[in-house]
């Protein structure tokens, strides 16, 4: 309730309060304000709440000495110590206090809190005893990430713990544990999966709360597959920020101890340290196969093929070595805790090539591995050109095997032969093999039997230098030489040099032995090596192996070098001649019982017919006809049925074929070539290709231009066209009907050549020329024809008129002939008359293609109209046919001629004047009266229309003549009668001189006489018979009066 009082307030003076005695400590930490002398609810002097402190980073705090209501005293200096309850951080230092307060750095290592501060005194502090301060809660975030960390199975995550190192032993606890289930700590197996734990983390091992990165891992075992894990990112796949897990990470190399770190590594480049695992022991697995190291082999454990390489070293055939073998697990390491019984073999390679056979029976007993593994030793006895694999077997396990061991031929000690028939068999010195498969044959092939030797054969021999099991050294021993039992055969004995310890030489026996054979021995004459004794080489008479041939002038020499003697004597074209055929061994020897068919064919002689005929006995005759005459021939010798020989061919000693008599004549032309001996023997052979005007077959058959010189050569020959050289003289005709011929001609050397020309073009089929001797030739020969001659047209040359009726002959110009025959037709006036001018060469021959001159016609009508001719006039030659139709209008009854030039043009080719051409008048058409003084003018359509001159003056009352005429329409007369014609003049008082009869087309009519002197007298002549001719009026002329006779008076 209000005070009844009415009271002024006062105001007192500023009052000090002095703080009481020090007692106590108080801290003032980032996030509190020091309040001095608030204790309200607890409230210890401070305002506000701790912030919250980053891991790694400096968190300064302030350290007073208080009085109980936390103001601050000065009177007490003293030593004071902070400490926090994160149990991986480093104290601050205890420093002393001196005026009341100072400020210490206090870095928290582990988050997340929260932690608290103790301020405290030291020990040796006494009085006055001041009370120790516990801050508020603090909460400590991560710092930045800096690294990261692994976790392996049977670690955990300790943030803060030290020591701050890679990761190795920092930041958690427990140890890294192969089976999680088993008690205690076990190694991991070999190749077993497992999965771990990635953080991203600070200095202090806290994981970040807010970063995020790719990550992947590496392991220090060389042969793991955890790169192939690839990366993964933080944060992902349901994982918390900064932490992912790696799942199926696996480790294949066995190391107990120190064993293996895994790393963790950012994989996008990011500036994060590299974590790395505690060191993960790696035992090996279950024991599952075996492995073999041979000599210069190193195992390493955890390597696909548990070796370093599987190169072993070389070893020497004999020479015993040591192999170690060992149980161990997929992944090749040891597996000391088990002792299989191992056996070892030499055979079974999935290559045999990789076996040693030979050595089976002498491989070292089986036996039980000691702490898995044990040594075997061993020697090997194949050591040529070998390479082996030693095989590891025991029940349950995979085999193992050695890498592949080149092996090297022992110390020499003997020699070794090899026959065909046999082949080597290095290391087989078992039951007395001698390191040879097979038995001394001749053929190579045991398989059909032991075939012997042929006395007089050569057969290989190889000579080796080997070892005490057959395998091939390198030695070259001196002083070696071969010999054999047979007492004739040559180069007996032979000194053998080896080159790089073997050798092979060919040997022959020249002595048959069946029924035991021979021997051949190898030796160095007791130097050092054991000799060589071949088994008993049985050997046969020599088979037959070649043909033989023999011409007349040689014969048989059997067991020479050359097998005969002679010389061949020549030949004659056309002549049978024997040749002996024999089958003989490789001495000459006739071998009778070879039974065998043989071709004899002529090397030279295309011609001839190979004959085949068997041999009997060996031997045959063979009767045989060349034609060909040669300088050097011979004949080929084959085999083409029967038995097989080495050689089935041979050919003959060379000799001469020399022609046969001259009997005949043989033309040919360019584009032929002569072949002698060619078949049939009728005139037709001996020849080959065509007659073609350039020689080149490959364009295909050129005619020879009619007009052009060519070349026919003319040679006698025997009957099979083998020239010879009679004393002979020779007459060249043609089919050509209008060439000429040229004079005879004798053979040089038996050979002329004529040069001649044809007129007429024939390029289908052509014509032929035919060669004879002649009559007074001192050698008569047979005549030859050629083949047909194709003949073209010539260069262009002439222009030729071609009339109606006239038929083209090309080539004839006998006589001064123009290349034509036959009368023209008649023209008849008025009506197109065609006539072609034509291109020909010099011989009228027709020439197309190419360039065409253009023609101008010109006929001696001297009233025809020259540029009416249809088809034009001028008008250019068709070059597809050579020719130009003109259609020719003549006006004039008569004979005319035309001529075709190019003169006014090109002026390259000779004009042509037509034979007379008659023309005929056209139908009756027209009357024509003619009068004194004019002349009829057949043709002529000009004013005065079929006459010319002017009509006299006539004289009144005598008789004039005039010609009435019956023409066509161009007044050419028309031999015709036509019955009646009235005459009658325009003389108004004369008396018509009437009807008249025409005879032939014309009538002369002498009883006109006028009466009246005038000019412009006409007379008229009319038809009256059906078909009415066209009326005639005759030229307008002058009556004149007559001599005075009488006076009249009007």
């Amino acid at each position: 309730a209000a005070s009844a009082l009415n009271v002024t307030e006062d105001i007192s003076p500023a009052i000090v309060v002095n703080s009481t005695t020090t007692d106590r400590l108080q801290l003032v930490v980032p996030g509190h304000t020091a309040v001095p002398g608030l204790v309200v609810g607890g409230a210890r002097g401070l305002s506000g709440t701790p912030d919250t402190a980053v891991a790694g980073q400096d968190y300064v705090v302030t350290a007073n000495i208080t009085d109980r209501f936390y103001n601050v005293n000065t009177d007490v200096n003293t030593q004071v110590m902070l400490q926090t309850t994160d149990s991986y951080d480093i104290h601050p230092a205890t420093l002393s206090i001196t005026a009341g307060s100072t400020d210490y750095t206090v870095i928290f290592h582990t988050t997340p809190g929260p932690w608290t501060i103790t301020a405290s005194t030291t020990p040796i502090h006494i009085t006055p005893p001041l009370q120790d301060f516990v801050s508020d809660d603090i909460n400590v975030t991560p710092g930045p990430a800096v690294m990261f960390q692994v976790l392996m199975p049977g670690e955990t995550a300790v943030p803060g713990k030290p020591p701050y190192d890679s990761g190795e032993e920092g930041g958690k606890t427990g140890l890294p544990d192969g089976d999680l289930i088993a008690v205690g700590t076990q190694p991991f197996v070999a190749g077993s999966t497992f999965s771990l734990t990635v953080n991203l983390v600070d200095q202090f091992f806290n994981r970040s709360l807010t970063e995020n990165t790719f990550v992947e891992l590496t392991a220090s075992d060389p042969y793991d597959s955890v790169a192939a894990l690839g990366q993964k990112q933080t944060g992902a796949d349901g994982n918390p920020t900064g932490q992912t897990v790696f799942d199926n990470v696996a480790l294949v190399t066995r190391n107990t101890a120190p064993g293996w770190q895994i790393s963790a590594s950012t994989a996008t480049g990011d500036s994060y340290l590299v974590g790395r695992s505690t060191w993960i022991p790696v035992q090996a697995g279950s024991v599952q196969r075996l492995l073999v190291l041979a000599p210069g082999e190193v195992s390493e454990e955890g390597n696909p093929i548990g070796k370093s390489d599987d190169i072993p070293d070389s070893q020497v055939s004999g020479s015993t070595f040591t192999i170690e073998i060992r149980a161990v697990d997929d992944h090749f390491n040891i597996v000391p805790g088990t002792n299989p019984f191992v056996n070892l073999t030499f055979v079974g390679n999935t290559n045999s090539a990789y076996d040693d056979v030979f050595a089976e029976p002498t491989k070292p007993a089986g036996k039980n591995l000691t702490t898995g593994t044990t040594d075997f030793d061993l020697f090997l006895v194949t050591g040529e050109n070998k390479n082996t694999i030693i095989i590891a077997t025991a029940t349950g396990l995979q085999d193992g095997f050695s890498g592949v061991i080149q092996m090297n031929p022992g110390p020499t000690t003997k020699f070794q032969l090899v026959f065909p028939g046999q082949t080597t068999d290095p290391g087989n010195y078992l039951n007395g093999a001698r390191g040879l498969l097979g038995v001394p044959d001749r053929d190579d092939n045991n398989g059909n039997g032991q075939d012997s030797f042929i006395a007089g054969t050569p057969f290989d021999v190889t000579v080796r230098a080997v070892d005490n099991y057959w395998n091939q050294t390198t030695a070259t021993p001196i002083g070696m030489e071969l010999v054999s039992t047979d007492p004739d055969d040559l180069g007996d004995p032979m000194a053998i040099s080896l080159n790089a310890g073997a050798t092979t030489v060919s040997w022959t026996f020249n002595t048959s032995n069946e029924s035991q054979g021979w021997t051949l021995t190898i030796d160095d004459g007791g130097a050092g090596f054991d000799a060589f004794v071949s088994t008993w080489l049985p050997t046969e008479p020599g088979a037959p192996t070649k043909l033989q041939v023999l011409l007349p002038g040689e014969d048989a020499d059997p067991g020479s070098t050359t097998g005969k003697t002679g010389t061949p004597t020549d030949w004659t074209a056309g002549n049978i001649t024997t040749v002996t055929v024999n089958v003989v061994d490789s001495n000459w020897n006739i071998v009778p019982t070879a039974s065998l068919s043989v071709q004899l064919t002529n090397n030279s002689d295309s011609f001839s017919s190979p004959i085949t005929q068997p041999l009997i006995n060996g031997t045959t005759i063979f009767n045989f006809l060349v034609y060909t005459a040669s300088a050097s021939s011979d004949f080929t010798a084959q085999r083409t049925s029967g038995l097989v020989i080495p050689q089935p061919t041979a050919i003959s000693a060379s000799m001469t074929i020399n022609p046969n008599v001259a009997s005949r004549i043989q033309a040919y032309l360019p584009g032929e070539t002569t072949v002698p001996g060619q078949p049939p023997y009728d005139g037709t052979g001996g020849r080959t290709g065509y007659p073609d005007y350039d020689s080149n077959s490959g364009n295909g058959q050129t005619p020879f231009p009619a007009g052009v010189l060519f070349p026919v050569t003319v040679q006698a020959t025997d009957n099979y066209y083998n020239p010879v050289q009679p004393n002979a003289k020779v007459q060249l005709t043609t089919e050509d009907p209008y060439d000429t011929h040229p004079g005879p001609q004798s053979l040089s050397a038996g050979t002329t050549i004529f040069n001649i020309f044809m007129h007429t073009e024939n390029t289908t089929p052509g014509w032929t020329i035919q060669v004879g001797s002649t009559s007074d030739s001192a050698t008569t020969l047979s005549a030859n024809v050629t083949p047909a001659v194709p003949v073209s047209a010539g260069a262009k040359a002439k222009l030729q008129v071609l009339l109606p009726g006239e038929t083209p002959v090309p080539g004839y110009t006998i006589g001064g002939a123009k290349g034509k025959t036959g009368p023209p037709n008649p023209a008849v006036a008025g009506q197109s008359y065609n006539i072609q001018v034509r291109m020909t060469d010099a011989f009228y021959n027709l020439v197309t293609g190419g360039s065409m001159p253009t023609v101008q016609l010109t006929s001696t009508d001297p009233w025809d109209d020259e540029s009416a001719y249809s088809g034009g006039n001028p008008q250019s030659l068709d070059p597809g046919t050579g020719i130009a139709t003109f259609g020719v209008y003549f006006n004039t009854s008569s004979s005319w001629t035309v001529t075709a030039s190019d003169d006014p043009y090109t002026n390259l080719y000779d004009n042509d004047t037509s034979t007379d051409i008659f023309v005929q008048p056209a139908a009756a058409d027209r009357l024509l009266v003619l009068l004194p003084g004019e002349t009829f003018t057949p043709g002529k359509l000009t004013p005065p229309l079929g006459r010319t001159g002017t009509p006299y003056v006539q004289t009144v009352g005598e008789n004039i003549s005039i010609d009435v005429v019956v023409t066509d329409a161009f007044y050419n007369k028309v031999s015709t009668s036509q019955n009646p014609i009235q005459v009658i003049t325009n003389d108004p008082y004369d008396s018509n001189p009437g009807n008249f009869t025409l005879f032939q087309g014309s009538v002369t009519i002498s009883t006109v006489s006028l009466r009246l002197a005038q000019s412009g007298v006409i007379i008229t002549a009319t038809d009256l018979d059906p078909p009415y001719l066209s009326l005639g009026n005759s030229t307008s002329f002058q009556a004149a009066p007559s001599t005075a006779a009488r006076i009249q008076v009007i």
